[in-house]
């Protein structure tokens, strides 16, 4: 929130949701993420917030794509899955970053 000179909060901004973003990269690892997306269906979110989940998935052979369609419907937030063909950690976070800030 932003408070201009008088100190009053900017009415604009006072009624804005907080964009949250969730990163979560996976690599052939089904169980983790079935139950990752398990408890982060149970996840309460205040109002205030307008949350996302962005998942990357660095299997170029999309070995995610089936639990992530399966949770989609259960979770309470817009869900993002993506691929990345470049291996590595590294570039799993930069591309959860770039799809964060667009």
């Amino acid at each position: 929130m932003e408070v201009d000179k008088s100190g009053k909060v900017e009415e604009n901004l006072k009624d804005q949701k907080e964009q949250v973003a969730i990163g979560l990269g996976t690599y052939r690892r089904p169980k983790m993420l079935n139950e990752t997306l398990g408890s982060l269906a149970k996840l309460k979110l205040p109002d205030k917030f307008d949350v996302s989940l962005i998942i990357c998935d660095n299997n170029p052979d999309e070995s995610a794509r089936e639990i992530v369609d399966q949770w989609r419907h259960k979770l309470k937030f817009e869900t993002n899955y993506l691929i990345e063909k470049i291996t590595g950690s590294v570039h799993q976070r930069n591309r959860i970053f770039e799809k964060a800030l667009s």
